[in-house]
């Protein structure tokens, strides 16, 4: 996941109060279908896209973000024959990335994420994309989203992953190093959270599903 918008690492500022109605959002998605009926046969066939708006407001109209996830059934393209490493890296860029979740040889999850999880493969959750605009960052909104997508479309799958990433950072790694590594520890806190872990990987963390843990809201987006 690579869009959660940073503070100033400086500020500790509490943010701006928000209006009535905008202490909660849901979330509005939608299947992307060309993702999804491919041919089949195909490993994309094991996988679900979603992308769409986070709402807020009294009668919850006023898009205050956007979010995008994954359901990739890791288990059943195993079963069907197919890799799952096929399977993460036949969609696009995004999903490919946790292709570093399972091992080269095998195609299954890699040891120290098998033992968090119990399972060699399993129904993944993968979260993508989350933006929230700036006048709505602060009050634990983009926590909020995580849990509804987990609890949501999550059910049925048994873990949840998603890269910590700031979105500021895209394509300009290079140019700051030392800072982007102390925004991406930041980003880091803030999934720990949702209750993800760091487990594999430059910013990957998991969670297993259900979350078992209580979000809680502070002051900063991240």
């Amino acid at each position: 996941m690579s869009a959660i918008g940073l503070t100033n690492p400086k500020s500790r500022k509490r943010p701006p109060e928000l209006r009535e109605g905008y202490d909660s959002c849901i979330l509005d998605l939608k299947v992307v279908v060309g993702h999804r009926y491919r041919k089949h046969g195909e490993p994309g066939q094991y996988v679900l896209s979603y992308e769409g708006q986070l709402l807020s407001g009294p009668d919850y109209h006023v898009p205050i973000g956007d979010m995008s996830m994954y359901v990739a059934d890791l288990k059943a393209a195993s079963d069907a024959g197919t890799s799952p490493l096929d399977v993460l890296d036949g969609v696009d860029s995004s999903l490919a990335h946790f292709c570093e979740l399972l091992t080269p040889r095998t195609g299954w999850f890699r040891p120290a994420l098998e033992r968090y999880t119990g399972v060699e493969l399993c129904r993944l959750l993968v979260l993508g994309r989350l933006s929230i605009k700036q006048p709505y960052r602060g009050h634990g909104l983009g926590l909020q989203a995580i849990r509804l997508a987990c609890e949501g479309i999550g059910q049925g799958c048994e873990l949840a992953a998603l890269k910590a990433f700031p979105v500021q950072w895209e394509g300009r790694v290079d140019e700051g190093p030392a800072r982007f590594a102390r925004d991406r520890a930041k980003l880091v806190r803030y999934y720990r959270r949702a209750g993800f872990k760091p487990i594999i990987g430059e910013g990957l963390m998991v969670s297993a599903l259900p979350l078992n843990t209580t979000v809680t809201y502070p002051y900063e987006e991240a």
